[in-house]
């Protein structure tokens, strides 16, 4: 059975946007305007897919603040 996916929300200071990557690959998942916008109910399952899995969530410096999991569907 294939390990859950894991995904990393971080803020890039040079593009003033936050970034949801993958965290096996460092490969850009995509990128939002806002942490709200990224947040928002439903994105970021919706990005995860049906496989579930879970996201780190971090503040713009950086510093862990939560990870929020999702279950298969």
């Amino acid at each position: 059975m294939p390990l859950p996916r894991r995904l990393t929300l971080t803020y890039n200071v040079q593009d003033d946007t936050w970034e949801l990557r993958d965290e096996r690959t460092n490969r850009l998942i995509k990128s939002y305007l806002t942490k709200e916008a990224a947040t928002r109910r439903g994105v970021l399952e919706r990005e995860l897919g049906r496989g579930g899995g879970s996201v780190v969530v971090r503040k713009k410096g950086g510093v862990f603040e939560e990870e929020r999991r999702f279950a298969s569907r």
